[in-house]
């Protein structure tokens, strides 16, 4: 998380928009891992990334959820 906070900071905010083959953003990959300290400030860098789908239609949510990480699936609902 550390390190993701620096990229944003010294101006990363381009690749918060990178997608891999699936239409997966950094966002959809931080929740899969269940890496709340990186949905946290992915969510501070990008506020719509919570909603955003990949090439499926699927929100980060679903990866949280689907992948077991019942905390950050509550965490980022009442987001």
């Amino acid at each position: 998380a550390g390190t993701l906070k620096a990229m944003l900071a010294g101006g990363a905010e381009a690749a918060l928009s990178v997608q891999d083959v699936n239409g997966s953003f950094p966002m959809h990959v931080a929740a899969n891992a269940g890496h709340q300290e990186c949905v946290e400030a992915l969510l501070a860098a990008a506020p719509d990334s919570l909603a955003a789908p990949d090439f499926s239609d699927t929100r980060p949510i679903f990866y949280a959820a689907y992948s077991g990480h019942l905390e950050l699936v509550k965490w980022m609902h009442a987001k």
